[in-house]
C-alpha cells in the first residue's frame, strides 16, 4: 500500500520516476541470533502471525548479528553493482551507483509481543528485528533485495565476508553467488524530488 499526503501542484503530467534526487528503501527481517550450538541455528517460524507488520521477512535461518554492520559498511559507497541487478537488466546500463547509506538497526522482540500462544513462546524467544535502510539517487531492478539476500547469506555462513569483493567485481562469477531476499520485507520508504517539483 502506498500512502502519499502530498500531490504535485499544477503538474498534470507528473511522472514519479523523473526528477528524483534520492530514494530510501527499508527492509525488515525477523531472525534468531546464530549460536555455537548447531541445534539452535534454525530461524523463527516462517508462518506469519496476525500481528505481524506487512513488511517483514521471517528468516528461516539463524544469523550472525555481529557481522551485519560490517557488511553494510563494505557494500555502502560508490561501487559497480552489476552483480546485484536482475539478470535481464544487468547489461543495459552502467551500474556504478553511489549507495549513500546502508545501515542496520536492531531491536529485540519478546515473544509475548507477537500475539502467539504460550506453547509457542519458547520456540519464538530470542528473536531480533533488523531494520536495514538504503539510500541512493536511484536503484536498479532487484538491487535492494539482492543486497539483503547476499548479506543474509554471509550472516548464515553460506558466503564469506571476503566474497564482497567478488560480488562488487561486476563479473558473472560474482552474480552467481547472490540470491535475492523475498519481497515481503521490502518497502519504498521515501522519494525526494528536485526543486522543480512543487507539492501541495
Amino acid at each position: 500500500t502506498i500512502y502519499d499526503n502530498k500531490i504535485p501542484r499544477n503538474n498534470l503530467t507528473f511522472e514519479p520516476r523523473e526528477n528524483v534526487t534520492r530514494k530510501r528503501y527499508t527492509y525488515r527481517i525477523r531472525f534468531r541470533v546464530k549460536t555455537m550450538d548447531p541445534i539452535c541455528n534454525s530461524g523463527p517460524h516462517t508462518i506469519r502471525h496476525a500481528f505481524d507488520r506487512p513488511d517483514i521477512w521471517n528468516c528461516p535461518w539463524a544469523l550472525a548479528q555481529n557481522i551485519m554492520p560490517q557488511i553494510c559498511t563494505k557494500l555502502g559507497g560508490r561501487h559497480d553493482f552489476t552483480c546485484f541487478v536482475h539478470k535481464s537488466e544487468r547489461r543495459k546500463k552502467v551500474n556504478v551507483i553511489d549507495l549513500e547509506k546502508f545501515c542496520v538497526k536492531f531491536t529485540s522482540e519478546p515473544a509475548q509481543t507477537l500475539g502467539i500462544s504460550n506453547d509457542e513462546i519458547n520456540a519464538e524467544s530470542g528473536c531480533v528485528i533488523a531494520l536495514f535502510t538504503l539510500e541512493a539517487k536511484g536503484f536498479r531492478r532487484s538491487m535492494v533485495r539482492n543486497l539483503i539476500g547476499f548479506l543474509v547469506d554471509i550472516s548464515r555462513g553460506l558466503c564469506k565476508v571476503d566474497d564482497v569483493n567478488l560480488a562488487l567485481s561486476g563479473v558473472d562469477d560474482g552474480a552467481n553467488i547472490i540470491n535475492a531476499a523475498p519481497a515481503c520485507g521490502l518497502c519504498l520508504d521515501k522519494v525526494q524530488y528536485d526543486d522543480s517539483i512543487k507539492f501541495i
